[in-house]
């Protein structure tokens, strides 16, 4: 079995275990993390039958780096992202009005996962990522989105502009912002 991702922080790992704990192939706990600070994330992981161990953080960050993972960490399977048309059922069979979120090349895990977070908050149905010059959804992703990427479907085109059609020939209308514009 390939190494799968890691995602990190008490927040990201409890989203991801609730959404998808079938996904997750263990959690990683420093040895000198709070216990009462992580219980229900070791809760979740006990009732998915996941395994537990317990790291030093100096493995931890030889596995993720020196980052904020609050003493524990998630090995999950990579991301698996959604196809658009399956994005357009969903929001067309719910009674709100539809919204996908289009993130178009950010290249910036922060921005993406503020963006994924913020579109969540807002009730969006889904996001529409490009292939190319975009970022992957990674730990830093999942840790700045607080666990909202694992809760929102998103789908990754190679094509803006053909995903932009197929939205509007689905009876979409479409909106856009730019730092940019005057």
């Amino acid at each position: 079995m390939s190494r799968g991702e890691f995602i990190y922080g008490r927040h990201p790992v409890r989203e991801h275990l609730l959404a998808h704990a079938e996904s997750t192939r263990a959690i990683l706990v420093a040895d000198s993390a709070e216990p009462n600070a992580i219980r229900d994330v070791l809760q979740l992981a006990q009732r998915a039958a996941i395994p537990v161990s317990r790291v030093t953080r100096r493995r931890m960050e030889t596995l993720i780096g020196k980052v904020a993972h609050q003493g524990i960490v998630a090995e999950i399977e990579p991301f698996k992202f959604s196809h658009l048309e399956d994005l357009m059922v969903a929001a067309d069979r719910d009674d709100r009005p539809a919204l996908l979120v289009v993130l178009d090349q950010i290249q910036d895990p922060h921005n993406f996962g503020a963006s994924v977070r913020s579109a969540f908050a807002r009730g969006a149905h889904g996001g529409v990522s490009t292939k190319d010059r975009s970022v992957d959804v990674t730990g830093a992703v999942v840790k700045a989105s607080a666990g909202a990427v694992m809760k929102l479907p998103i789908a990754r085109g190679t094509n803006l502009r053909m995903a932009l059609e197929t939205l509007k020939q689905g009876g979409g209308w479409v909106y856009g912002t730019s730092a940019d514009a005057v």
